[in-house]
């Protein structure tokens, strides 16, 4: 059962304007450690979230990721291009803490309702702002997706085989990697505004999609700007033509019973090393001067590796990660969503069953991160549209019943 708006005011208070992913991660994030959110959304059509696929069977506007993202958030819908939608949004930003859009850069400030203008309402908003390119510079005003935050960030080109076109990962990872800073962007500026001597004002929190990606790159930017050597896909294994690895942190081979694992086939420490081959059966290779130091590891890491790979090609996962882990190797399965789900650590840490709005089970990512003192919640799962209008318009802002009967004739709500 969900709980009634909290005036508690040791909780972030946050308006949620966003749409479809990056941005209303954001407030998702802040909602999971605490915040009372509310989920401003268009009256009748709601998020684009509602719209993706897949769709649970028989219940229109709440598909699986939306339950997801929208858990701990209360959803009110609000025209706030019209005069009379924004009168009411303004009220909200008063009550607001932290305010997050992911608009075409100008859009907020085309409606009146960018940051400068919201500050004078509220000066200790705290105002996230997540989009393709960022809120300066030449591509400002460009559309951004995704997939395309992720290839202008480099990361699709360094991914998948040589021989392949380049591979999209396999999750929105630049979405959740943006909303993350974003996320981290607001609780900063809300400590610099409320510690002892602080600001006491709100900030403008700017995160282009492309950027945490381009963050991650380390170390290929410099790599090249200094050598000349350029980041190119690898895939799972060692190309053919290189001289020395490209990737240092592993490869996945494929197992006797058809599954992968991920495993690194050369290591710095000695003592590593060896418990590496003898955990793969080949003690022989102690004894190798091609192997002897580290140097003579990498020089020939594809001897290595090719030793790792006959292994696992005759032994099954669960017997190889055993044997790793006995070696003390970091060693462990390239997991489906059905393996993650039959995991005995992902149920115990990292997964929780969730009531839906109909109070069905709905597993669900846990809360991260994890604080010792007072751990996030998820409290409820994607409310139906406007599902908390009443709490929010009647209740919070103390709306005139009839007003808001009119409000809501006109479409305004």
């Amino acid at each position: 059962m969900r709980p009634p708006l909290s005036d508690d005011p040791a909780r972030l208070r946050v308006l949620d304007l966003g749409r479809l992913l990056a941005g209303p991660v954001v407030a998702t994030l802040l909602g999971d450690l605490g915040a009372e959110v509310i989920k401003v959304e268009r009256p009748r059509t709601g998020d684009l979230q509602r719209g993706v696929l897949p769709q649970v069977p028989g219940d229109p506007g709440m598909p699986y990721a939306w339950q997801v993202e929208g858990r701990n958030k209360r959803s009110i819908t609000l025209e706030i291009t019209d005069a009379r939608g924004k009168e009411l949004l303004l009220r909200l930003v008063e009550w607001a803490d932290v305010l997050v859009e992911n608009f075409k850069p100008g859009s907020m400030q085309r409606w009146g309702l960018g940051y400068a203008d919201l500050a004078r309402v509220n000066p200790r908003l705290v105002y996230v702002s997540v989009s393709g390119y960022g809120q300066t510079g030449p591509y400002r005003t460009k559309p951004g997706l995704d997939f395309v935050g992720s290839g202008f960030a480099g990361l699709t080109f360094a991914t998948g085989a040589p021989d392949r076109p380049p591979t999209l990962p396999g999750y929105a990872i630049t979405d959740y990697m943006a909303a993350t800073f974003g996320a981290l962007g607001a609780a900063e500026a809300v400590r610099r505004r409320d510690a002892p001597g602080g600001t006491g004002r709100g900030d403008h929190v700017d995160v282009a999609l492309y950027e945490p990606a381009l963050r991650f790159s380390t170390p290929w930017l410099q790599y090249f700007q200094r050598e000349g050597v350029l980041r190119v896909r690898e895939g799972s294994r060692p190309r053919p033509d290189d001289d020395l690895p490209v990737v240092h942190w592993g490869y996945t081979y494929e197992t006797a019973d058809g599954r992968w694992v991920s495993m690194l086939p050369i290591y710095v420490s000695d003592q590593t090393q060896h418990g590496l081959w003898h955990a793969i059966g080949r003690p022989d290779l102690v004894a190798d001067p091609r192997f002897r130091t580290a140097e003579d590891r990498e020089r020939h890491y594809k001897l290595l590796d090719a030793a790792v790979r006959e292994w696992c090609a005759v032994t099954d996962a669960a017997a190889i990660v055993a044997a790793a882990e006995a070696a003390k190797i970091p060693c462990g399965p390239v997991n489906s969503v059905a393996d993650i789900l039959d995991d005995p650590h992902m149920r115990e840490r990292s997964l929780r069953d969730v009531g839906d709005h109909r109070g069905q089970a709905l597993v669900m990512p846990e809360v991260v991160p994890r604080l010792a003192d007072g751990p996030g919640e998820i409290r409820w799962a994607g409310e139906e549209l406007g599902a908390s209008n009443d709490d929010v318009y009647l209740g919070l802002l103390g709306l005139d019943p009839a007003e808001y009967k009119r409000l809501v004739a006109s479409g305004v709500i």
